[in-house]
């Protein structure tokens, strides 16, 4: 079977940094959707303004966030990229000093010994 593949964490948090108005439901049997008409009703006369105008400002806040995380993202993977790179460039050198010093050592001894 073909497995959908996990989304990114850093896509996951872009997806749910919006917030979406959810609308109003009722499990009660035969009224459920009358009671849900009249929440409906109410919220759009008593808060739907104020929310909306809350929900806007926490979706902007909430992609900075995002953006700014992503961002710090890149930055890390960058910084692990040149770390490594480094790494490898300090066993180069050791192992050259290492070299170095292991031709040195043979040549004192060959001149200690041929004295």
């Amino acid at each position: 079977m073909n497995a959908m593949p996990e989304p990114s964490p850093s896509n996951l948090l872009s997806e749910k940094a919006q917030l979406q108005p959810q609308p109003f439901q009722s499990r009660m049997p035969i009224i459920g959707p009358l009671i849900a008409w009249f929440r409906t009703a109410w919220n759009n006369v008593a808060a739907r303004w104020y929310v909306q105008a809350v929900v806007e400002q926490q979706n902007r806040f909430n992609l900075l966030v995002v953006e700014q995380l992503q961002t710090i993202e890149a930055r890390l993977i960058e910084q692990d990229r040149l770390q490594t790179e480094l790494i490898h460039q300090l066993a180069e050198l050791t192992a050259k000093v290492e070299g170095r010093r292991e031709k040195e050592e043979g040549r004192r001894k060959k001149e200690e010994g041929g004295s």
